[in-house]
């Protein structure tokens, strides 16, 4: 299971605390104000209804004193399952705040990667599992978790990368990222070689102006997923002929 919500009809809003940040009631209040100004902007009255609305804050420790500020409010906090703790009584929207260090690792391993330490055997289990989901919505969510835990993990992924099959799995999970870099690449080395052929009057112009833009996309993808150059040429399909060109510029 990827998240314990997954199954349900409704839009999520998601609050995602680096260790190093506090989580005060005014944090708590604001991630609030982001769901109430989500309902708000629909194209149609109540296109958002409240009820299928749910706010999850992501934590690594537990934000203690946030606690007893929503219990002094008169809210009630009850932890339902290990590390996620539900806020009931006078609420907009359903409300959880999930502490990652204490999520069950069977139960929730999907939710444990968001943790600055995190576990391989948890990453290799939601790359896994993440693998087998198609709906749309669904593969965003999970560019997103990877995006978050890949920047908080870094040497945890390089060593689930030496694994060719979870290499793979990765790269089709980021697949709409890595196409992204592709489509900018394409658009900038062609409009950088516009511009430097008409300056220049001659082709060289235009086919630098497309090697800078694949370099700067293999950067991009270097620094964004922690791959190596080898691994960003292979995502963005270079030729294995032209590949030493660039990595003598990186």
């Amino acid at each position: 299971m990827l998240y314990d919500w997954q199954e349900l009809n409704a839009v999520y809003i998601v609050e995602y605390k680096s260790p190093e940040d506090g989580l005060s009631i005014d944090d708590y209040y604001k991630t609030i104000g982001y769901a109430c100004l989500y309902k708000g902007f629909g194209e149609t009255v109540d296109e958002v209804p409240a009820e299928e609305l749910t706010v999850s804050i992501f934590r690594e420790r537990c934000p203690r004193e946030l606690l007893k500020a929503l219990k002094k409010a008169g809210l009630k906090v009850e932890q339902r399952f290990p590390g996620i703790y539900y806020i009931e009584g006078n609420v907009l929207f359903a409300t959880q705040i999930v502490v990652t260090g204490q999520l069950s690792p069977k139960a929730h391993s999907g939710l444990r990667i968001l943790s600055r330490n995190a576990r391989e055997e948890d990453i290799r289990t939601f790359i896994g599992k993440a693998a087998l989901l198609t709906a749309p919505g669904d593969r965003d969510n999970v560019e997103a978790v990877l995006q978050v835990s890949i920047s908080a993990n870094e040497k945890v992924y390089d060593e689930v990368r030496r694994d060719f099959a979870m290499c793979d799995a990765l790269r089709a999970l980021m697949k709409e990222e890595i196409e992204e870099e592709r489509n900018k690449s394409r658009e900038s080395g062609m409009a950088e070689g516009r511009a430097e052929g008409r300056a220049e009057g001659r082709a060289e112009g235009r086919a630098e102006g497309r090697e800078n833009a694949i370099l700067a996309s293999i950067q991009n993808l270097m620094d964004s997923m922690k791959w190596t150059a080898e691994q960003a040429m292979d995502a963005l399909k270079l030729p294995v002929d032209d590949r030493a060109k660039y990595v003598a510029k990186l």
